[in-house]
């Protein structure tokens, strides 16, 4: 139900008024209005599934106006270029790790800690004001989050049985979970995602954090023996970012049927 209402959420920004955007106009004398996107990891990848439902649900309910292009996913933007070629209009849409993010402003990096639900965070103010320093630093619009309830797990290929074993630990961890591992002892090495199961089969890092469906998607139990059942950052730190030329070029009644709903 709750996957049901965020992407209901996110459909509706761009949906929600095109019936009426064209007044009398034909479908079929509509150009639409076409959004190349990407994914931050593979499109079969379980965590692009929602970013892939939202893309069916706006094309099938467009009426031809608005079409969304699933380009592919880092074999067609690398993850670390993903922020900058959204930013410069080279991709119109991407669904993206806010810890890409961080870079151009720091807030971002607290997209993770959230323990409420996407519209409890439209309801208290948290999506505006991180919508608005998506604007402000980015030159974006932040349309909505696109994957909830993905804990992190740690796995590594040494057994633990408290806390105080990890130190010292190396695990591969991108920026989002590096004052976590710290806290920990654990020496995080910055390893792309992509890169990690090489990385832990060739011995070095000991381990790595991602959720348990992108691990098993990896393979990763091929080359890891234990994890470390106590999950984290259960809201994830995936969303969806347009570029804000784009958004502006969309109809005025769409981009109004936003506001009207938050």
């Amino acid at each position: 139900m709750k996957f049901k209402i965020s992407l209901f959420s996110l459909v509706s920004v761009l949906v929600s008024s095109l019936a009426v955007s064209s007044g009398s106009m034909a479908a079929s004398e509509v150009k639409p209005i076409v959004l190349k996107s990407t994914g931050n990891m593979s499109i079969r990848s379980s965590t692009q599934s929602a970013f892939l439902e939202y893309a069916k649900r706006v094309n099938d309910q467009a009426g031809g106006k608005v079409k969304i292009d699933v380009l592919g996913g880092p074999e067609v933007t690398p993850p670390a270029e993903q922020a900058e070629a959204v930013k410069n209009g080279v991709i119109d849409l991407a669904n993206i790790s806010f810890a890409r993010i961080e870079p151009y402003f720091p807030e971002a990096s607290i997209f993770h800690l959230s323990r409420v639900s996407p519209w409890k965070e439209r309801e208290n103010g948290f999506y505006d004001w991180m919508n608005k320093l998506v604007q402000e630093k980015m030159g974006c619009y932040y349309l909505g989050r696109t994957l909830v309830n993905a804990p992190f797990t740690l796995f590594t290929n040494i057994k633990v049985k408290k806390p105080s074993e990890l130190a010292k630990q190396r695990i591969a961890a991108t920026t989002m979970y590096v004052p976590f591992t710290k806290a920990l002892g654990i020496d995080p090495i910055a390893i792309e995602v992509a890169d990690t199961y090489a990385a832990v089969e060739r011995r070095i890092v000991d381990g790595h954090i991602l959720p348990v469906g992108i691990s098993r998607a990896f393979g990763m139990a091929e080359v890891e023996k234990y994890y470390v059942a106590h999950p984290f950052y259960g809201a994830s730190n995936l969303g969806l970012l347009i570029n804000m030329n784009t958004w502006k070029k969309l109809p005025e009644d769409v981009r109004k049927s936003d506001d009207k709903r938050k």
